[in-house]
């Protein structure tokens, strides 16, 4: 019996001890893929030192990354009926239906037509791969709108949709601007935000006066296993003075104002008709610039 409980004992060591040495390897790997803080400050002083300062936080992790497939799919009169109901929160026969010109007649969408569903002061309207609710109310509903405020706005209107989880479980982006307050959610792949799939909500002491849903769907069938190394941020930053499309020196300073590590795709035209790669991005904010700055992490050149 002795013996019994010795063997058991050790058994139980051996497996302990087993688990340890993994703990220790899988520690070791992903170590070896983390900016260290002296690397992360050297690349603030040659920022610095070129008119660039950094007013964020850098993604620190590197690990080598797979990449994946999305599709933009169009949604049927039946899809944006139902959509239409959860998001006014009314039935067909209480909505006016309509439909409209695009204002911009792309390869894509040349020939067709927006959907519109209104009510009262909101409309909702379908336009190519983008779908915007907009709202018309003049009546002020906060003081002054907080960020707290506005995420429980954003929350319970993300909750009447049908892809609600999606977000649910999502990255979430607050910018705090002159008259409101811009909430972005995105969805996630391989547990990073992906870019093309999200809801934009601007929102005011008048409550949500805009919502901006697109929705990419991840193609599980053509996901790319193999995993690439990407570039760390501090070799992204050391050239990134060339693709800045404004003027600035030592003297007179741009700022970046957020880094952050997704998911993006290489080329957006034609995403409604053919399946896109999406590759790991880094999606660069600078102030002064109205939109990011987009860089692919596999090779560290810009996405145009």
């Amino acid at each position: 019996m002795n013996g019994a409980k010795v063997l058991n004992r050790l058994l139980q060591l051996f497996v302990l001890f087993n688990l340890i040495l993994c703990v220790i390897n899988i520690s070791k790997h992903v170590n070896a893929y983390v900016l260290s803080a002296k690397r992360i400050e050297n690349i603030q002083a040659i920022c610095e030192s070129k008119g660039i300062i950094l007013k964020t936080q850098l993604p620190r992790a590197y690990t080598p990354k797979k990449a994946g497939t999305i599709l933009v799919k169009e949604m049927s009169a039946e899809e944006s009926n139902h959509l239409a109901k959860g998001i006014l929160n009314s039935a067909l026969g209480e909505m006016t239906i309509s439909t409209e010109a695009h204002t911009q007649e792309s390869s894509s969408l040349k020939g067709k037509k927006n959907r519109v569903y209104s009510k009262g002061n909101e409309t909702l309207r379908f336009k190519g791969e983008d779908i915007i609710y907009t709202s018309h109310n003049k009546q002020k509903q906060y003081e002054k709108i907080t960020v707290g405020q506005a995420q429980i706005l954003c929350d319970g209107f993300i909750k009447r949709l049908s892809f609600s989880k999606t977000f649910n479980q999502g990255e979430r982006e607050v910018k705090e601007k002159e008259g409101g307050i811009e909430l972005t959610y995105y969805a996630r792949f391989e547990h990073l935000p992906l870019f093309n799939s999200y809801l934009r909500f601007w929102v005011t002491d008048r409550g949500i006066e805009e919502a901006i849903i697109h929705v990419a769907q991840v193609d599980a069938n053509k996901e790319v296993q193999t995993k690439k190394n990407i570039y760390p941020i501090d070799l992204v930053l050391f050239g990134i003075e060339e693709e800045i499309p404004i003027a600035f020196n030592k003297d007179n300073p741009i700022y970046i104002t957020d880094i952050s590590l997704g998911y993006y795709t290489l080329t957006t035209e034609g995403m409604r008709i053919l399946a896109e790669e999406i590759i790991p991005t880094y999606k660069i904010t600078i102030e002064g610039l109205k939109e990011p700055l987009f860089v692919n992490a596999y090779t560290n050149k810009s996405i145009k």
